[in-house]
């Protein structure tokens, strides 16, 4: 029996955020002599035949070779970086992911674009109510509802789910989406007490 085509897909990584904890750009941090970014991308390319940047600064992260997109309006948030990548995808849904989480796990991805049908945002969450909009899939049509919560003055992603149709998906126990956010993080991943 043939296996199933998978579902055609984008992928976006955000690369716009200030890195405050980090103290400098965590996407360029090293990890195994590759820039963090590059690991993610890497993940990647063995499932999407299309992925994007979502940066602002466009300069730092052309060695990727990929299509870099600079929110229409920097400075306000992943929502403003989701909603401009998404209107250059070359596919209607796209698997949108911060550029902090190092282990991508791509079958877990693969099921939440399988179960997007029918709905505009399928967001990972732990119960009761802890939700990862920045490791999620969207579809092209969210682009409206968040342009919409932007121009009210608002910028959190969480904002979509009384706009948008959702499908709540639970994460597996023992899935993690570990983000690297501090120095302690950083040296935890890369195993050196003396990194950064």
């Amino acid at each position: 029996m043939k296996s199933k085509k998978p579902r055609p897909a984008s992928a976006v990584v955000l690369a716009g955020g200030d890195s405050r904890r980090m103290g400098r750009d965590k996407a360029l941090l090293l990890v195994a002599g590759r820039p963090l970014i590059e690991t993610i991308v890497r993940q990647l390319r063995t499932r999407f035949d299309d992925i994007l940047v979502s940066a602002r600064r466009a300069d730092d992260y052309r060695f990727l070779g990929l299509e870099i997109v600079p929110d229409a309006e920097p400075g306000q948030g992943p929502l403003r970086g989701i909603a401009s990548a998404l209107l250059r995808t070359k596919h209607d849904l796209a698997f949108v992911t911060a550029c902090d989480i190092p282990r991508i796990d791509l079958e877990f991805v693969e099921r939440l674009i399988g179960l997007a049908e029918g709905c505009e945002l399928v967001l990972p969450f732990r119960p009761p109510n802890l939700y990862e909009p920045l490791f999620a899939v969207y579809r092209r049509s969210v682009v409206g509802p968040a342009e919409e919560i932007l121009a009210a003055g608002k910028r959190s992603l969480l904002e979509l789910l009384d706009k948008v149709r959702v499908r709540r998906v639970e994460i597996p126990a023992g899935l993690s989406f570990e983000n690297i956010n501090t120095r302690a993080d950083y040296r935890k991943l890369v195993g050196d007490p003396f990194s950064l």
